[in-house]
C-alpha cells in the first residue's frame, strides 16, 4: 500500500498539465471532429444512409457516440417528430441490416455508425445547420422531457467557448463516459482551468479523461486521484460562491474530499473539517429540496459517493452505508462513481458485518462483469477490494491472495488513511493463513506507530487497536493484549470491546468470566455479525466450562444459523483451530432438519488450509460427565474408597479416572490435581 503522505501536486501551469495528460493518454493535440471519427477512413464518406427511406433528421444520431433507441428518440424529438417504440426498433433494424452499424470489438454490445457513414451525416448537418452548437442545445432540450440518455452526445472540440453544453451533458447523463471512444473524449483534456472552476463537474470529466490511457485501456486511479485533489484544492475552495446548485454541490464535495486527504488530517483522525463541510452540503441539499431548484442526479451521485469515502475514512459504517447505497442508484450506469460507491459499501459491510450491504455490493459488480463492462475493465483495483473482502468471508484463500495482490499497487490509497482499515482486513487473512508471529510483524510493519502515538480517537484507530489485540491473542501474549484493551477502553468504553475481552478470558481459561461478558454483549447487540461471533464464543466457553454436549450443541446451532444469515464463516474460524475441531465434533444435525451451514461450508479441505500454528487459547480441557462428578469429591478429605462407595463403583474404577484427570490437567498427584482444577475454574466455588 506504500506511504500515506500526499504526493506533490502536478504543476498548476495549464500547458504543462495538458502536455502531461496528453502524454499519458497518447494524445498529441486537439483534432477536429471529422478527424476524430476514423483516421483510416479519412476523406471517405458513405451516403447509403440517405437511400434507406429514413427521415432527414436521422443524420442527427451522428452526434452520439453510440447508437441506441434513446439516441434515435432524442434525435426525433429534437426535430418535432416523437416516435413510438415499434418505429424506433424498425429504424435501428434497417440501419443494422444495411451494414451501417458496427461494434468496436467482437462481442461489444455498443453499436456505432460506420466512420464513413458518420462523416457523411455530419457533413450533411453542417450544410443544413452551419454551426452545430444550436443543434446540440436542441438535442439536450429534447432529452430532458424524455428523461432519456444523451450521455454519448459528442462535444465538438471547436465549441470550447461554450462548455455549458458538456456540463449539462454530464449532469443529465445516465451513462457517463463508458460508451464514448477515446478520440471523442480527447477534447475534454483541453478544458480550460477557468471553466473547471466555474463548472466543477468538468474537473471530474477532465481528470477521468486525462487518466485514461489509450494503449492500456485502463483508468489510472492514482493519476485520477491526484488530478481531482489538485483541482479541488486550487479551484473549489470558494464553492459557497456558486449561484447554481449543481456547481455548489459538486464544488463543495470536491473541496470536502481534499480536506480528507492525509496530509491535511494528521491531527484530526475524525476528519473534522471534511465532516463539517459534509454537514454544510447536506443542509444545502435539504434546503434545495424545499425551495428548489433541485440538484441533478449526477451531482447527488458525486456527493453521496465521496461522502461514503469520507465516512469509511472515519470508520463510520452507518454513514458510509447511508451514502453508498443511494450513490449506486444515482450514479451513471457503468461509471467510475458507481464503482467507487459499491467498493465503499463493501468495506463498510465487511467491518459492520452487514450481509445485506455485502450482497448489494457483490451484485452490483456481478451485473457489470456479466456484460463485459468496459468501464469496469478500466478499474481492476476497485473490483479487487470487494473481491478480497468477500473471499475472507468465504475462506477462499486463493481468491483472497489474488485480489489482495491486485489491490496492493493501488497507490491512490496513499492520499488517504483508509489504508489502515485495509491492513486490518489483511491482518485477518494473516490470522487465518500465516504464522502468528509473522502476521503480527507484518501488521506492525504496515501501520507503524501512527495509531498509538497519541490518545486513541476515531473509528479507524479503534479498528486498528482491536486488530492488534486479535493478533496478540493469537500469540497467547495475554498481558500485552490486556494492556492494550485497557487503553482502548479508556478511549472508547467497554461496549465495543466485549468480544475481545471475552476472548481474553477464554485464553486465560476463565470460561465463567467469558460467559458473563458474552451474555452482556448478546443482550446489548442487535448486529447479526457481532451476535454470530458472540454465540460462537459462547459455545466455546460452554465447551471449556464442561457444560453438557447438548448445551454446547444448542449454542453451536444458534451461532450456525446467524452465520448463515451473515454469509460468513469468520465467527467460527477465528477461534483456535483445536477448539474449532472439538466444536465441530460435538455439533450434530439441526433439530429442524435444515442443512448445517457450518459443516456444509467448513469441510476438511478448508480446515486444512487454516494456519495450524494458530495458538489462540490452546486445546480446551474436556471432562466426561463422570469426571465432572468425581472432581469435586476429590477436593474433599474423603479417601478414594469412600468416594467409590458414594459413586457405587469399585476403587479401581476411581483410580483409573483419577489417573486420567491427572493426565488431562498435567498434575503429578491429587493435591496438584485439585490446585490445577481450581486454577482452571473447573470446580464449583463451594468446593474451592
Amino acid at each position: 500500500m506504500g506511504g500515506f503522505n500526499a504526493q506533490r501536486s502536478p504543476s498548476s501551469d495549464p500547458a504543462e498539465f495538458r502536455d502531461h495528460a496528453n502524454r499519458h493518454a497518447g494524445r498529441t493535440g486537439a483534432e477536429p471532429i471529422a478527424e476524430q471519427l476514423d483516421h483510416a477512413a479519412a476523406g471517405t464518406s458513405d451516403h447509403r444512409w440517405a437511400e434507406l427511406g429514413l427521415p432527414p433528421w436521422i443524420s442527427r444520431i451522428s452526434l452520439f457516440g453510440s447508437i441506441t433507441s434513446r439516441a434515435v428518440r432524442i434525435a426525433a424529438a429534437s426535430a418535432g417528430e416523437p416516435l413510438q417504440t415499434p418505429r424506433v426498433r424498425d429504424m435501428l433494424q434497417r440501419l443494422e441490416e444495411s451494414g451501417l452499424l458496427v461494434t468496436a470489438v467482437a462481442g461489444d454490445p455498443i453499436r456505432r455508425l460506420r466512420p464513413g457513414t458518420r462523416r457523411d451525416m455530419i457533413e450533411t448537418l453542417e450544410r443544413e445547420h452551419g454551426d452545430l452548437k444550436g443543434l446540440r442545445h436542441a438535442l439536450l432540450s429534447a432529452a430532458a422531457p424524455l428523461n432519456a440518455d444523451h450521455s454519448q452526445l459528442i462535444p465538438e472540440q471547436g465549441e470550447t467557448d461554450d462548455w455549458s453544453v458538456l456540463e449539462q451533458l454530464i449532469l443529465t447523463s445516465s451513462a457517463e463516459f463508458e460508451c464514448i471512444s477515446h478520440g471523442e473524449l480527447a477534447g475534454t483534456a483541453e478544458i480550460p482551468r477557468i471553466e473547471r472552476q466555474r463548472r466543477p463537474i468538468l474537473s471530474i470529466a477532465f481528470a477521468v479523461t486525462a487518466s485514461l490511457g489509450i494503449e492500456s485501456d485502463r483508468l489510472d486511479l492514482n493519476l485520477l486521484t491526484r488530478l481531482l485533489l489538485r483541482d479541488a484544492r486550487e479551484l473549489h475552495g470558494n464553492w459557497r460562491e456558486h449561484s447554481g446548485i449543481d456547481a455548489a454541490v459538486v464544488g463543495g464535495t470536491l473541496w470536502m474530499i481534499s480536506q480528507a486527504s492525509s496530509d491535511l488530517t494528521a491531527s484530526s483522525p475524525q476528519l473534522d473539517d471534511a465532516w463539517s463541510t459534509h454537514q454544510e452540503l447536506e443542509a444545502l441539499i435539504r434546503g434545495a429540496n424545499r425551495t428548489g431548484p433541485l440538484p441533478s442526479g449526477a451531482s447527488l451521485a458525486v456527493f453521496h459517493t465521496l461522502s461514503a469515502v469520507v465516512s469509511v475514512l472515519r470508520a463510520d459504517w452507518t454513514e458510509a452505508t447511508r451514502h453508498a447505497e443511494p450513490a449506486m442508484l444515482l450514479a451513471p450506469e457503468c461509471g467510475v462513481v458507481g464503482f467507487v460507491a459499491a467498493s465503499m459499501l463493501s468495506v463498510a459491510s465487511f467491518f459492520a458485518g452487514s450481509p445485506i450491504g455485502r450482497e448489494r455490493s457483490e451484485r452490483f459488480f456481478h451485473v457489470h462483469q456479466s456484460h463485459n463492462c468496459r468501464s469496469l475493465a478500466w478499474l481492476p483495483n476497485v473490483a479487487a477490494l470487494p473481491g478480497f473482502l468477500g473471499a475472507l468471508n468465504d475462506l477462499d484463500r486463493a481468491r483472497a491472495e489474488a485480489n489482495l495482490a491486485a489491490f496492493s499497487d493501488f497507490d491512490a490509497a496513499r492520499w488517504f488513511d483508509d489504508s489502515l482499515l485495509l491492513h486490518c482486513a489483511a491482518a485477518k487473512a494473516g490470522i487465518l493463513w500465516m504464522d502468528p508471529q509473522r502476521a503480527l510483524a507484518a501488521f506492525d510493519g504496515a501501520v507503524g506507530n501512527r495509531w498509538e502515538s497519541a490518545t486513541p480517537s476515531g473509528g479507524a484507530q479503534l479498528e486498528v487497536g482491536k486488530t492488534r489485540v486479535q493478533l496478540l491473542l493469537n500469540l497467547r501474549d495475554f498481558d500485552q493484549a490486556a494492556q492494550l484493551l485497557d487503553r482502548l477502553e479508556e478511549a472508547y468504553g467497554a461496549e465495543p470491546l466485549i468480544s475481545l475481552t471475552a476472548r481474553l478470558h477464554l485464553g486465560r481459561g476463565d470460561a465463567q468470566a467469558a460467559l458473563s461478558l458474552i451474555d452482556d454483549g448478546l443482550n446489548a447487540s442487535g448486529n447479526p455479525a457481532r451476535q454470530a461471533s458472540l454465540l460462537a464464543m459462547k459455545a466455546a466457553a460452554l465447551l471449556m466450562g464442561n457444560s453438557s454436549d447438548a448445551a454446547v450443541d444448542r449454542m453451536i446451532t444458534a451461532a450456525c444459523v446467524v452465520c448463515e444469515e451473515t454469509r460468513s464463516l469468520l465467527p467460527f474460524v477465528l477461534l483456535p483451530l483445536p477448539l474449532l475441531t472439538d466444536l465441530l465434533a460435538v455439533h450434530g444435525p439441526h433439530p429442524d432438519g435444515h442443512p448445517c451451514f457450518l459443516k456444509r461450508n467448513l469441510g476438511p479441505a478448508k480446515l486444512a488450509t487454516l494456519q495450524p500454528a494458530y495458538l489462540g487459547i490452546g486445546q480446551p480441557i474436556r471432562l466426561t460427565p463422570r469426571e465432572r462428578t468425581l472432581l469435586p469429591l476429590l477436593a474433599t478429605p474423603d479417601t478414594l474408597g469412600e468416594i467409590a462407595d458414594q459413586l457405587y463403583v469399585s476403587i479401581n474404577t476411581v483410580r483409573k479416572q483419577v489417573a486420567t484427570l491427572r493426565e488431562k490437567l498435567g498434575a503429578k498427584d491429587r493435591r496438584e490435581l485439585i490446585a490445577r482444577a481450581a486454577e482452571l475454574r473447573l470446580l464449583p466455588e463451594s468446593s474451592v
